[in-house]
């Protein structure tokens, strides 16, 4: 089983975790053309490569992507790019036949940082301790999908 994380943000990311028993993240920052709209064929080529085995085809996949929302006094182009990242991301994990769940920023926050209130800094923190990363302030959307998809084993693990 493998496990996918994703921050749909701005500046989001997504992160995979390629077995239930490793330690290890493959990371992706959420590729743009000219700025605007995802480059969908660098992310479905990031996500075949760990997804899909040439012998064994498809491997199972689960995956969580960060629920998005408008905010208040939030403006109304930004609103768009954040709710089309978020539908375009679904749309690819769907065309890879990726398991798909939506989960609110307080859950897995409350979840694996152990703070339903938790910041940037602390996710930073966790991805960088978790996965030995050296991760900064401006890479707090890849310390969030990895953060996710770690939320994603968890959730699996005690499904299974």
């Amino acid at each position: 089983m493998k496990f996918i994380g994703v921050d749909p943000g701005k500046r989001g990311a997504i992160a995979l975790i390629p077995t239930e028993i490793s330690w290890e993240v493959k990371t992706l920052p959420t590729p743009y053309i000219d700025g605007y709209g995802l480059d969908v064929d660098k992310i479905l080529k990031f996500l075949e490569y760990y997804v899909h085995d040439p012998i064994l085809g498809k491997l199972p996949t689960t995956a969580c992507i960060e629920k998005q929302w408008s905010r208040p006094r939030q403006d109304i182009k930004s609103m768009d790019v954040l709710i089309g990242n978020f539908w375009e991301w679904v749309g690819v994990l769907k065309t890879l036949q990726v398991e798909i769940q939506i989960v609110a920023p307080q859950t897995w926050k409350a979840k694996v940082l152990h703070n339903a209130n938790a910041t940037k800094a602390d996710a930073i923190e966790f991805a960088n301790t978790k996965y030995g990363l050296s991760l900064q302030k401006k890479d707090d959307g890849i310390a969030d999908a990895c953060a996710i998809a770690f939320y994603a084993k968890m959730v699996y693990n005690i499904q299974a």
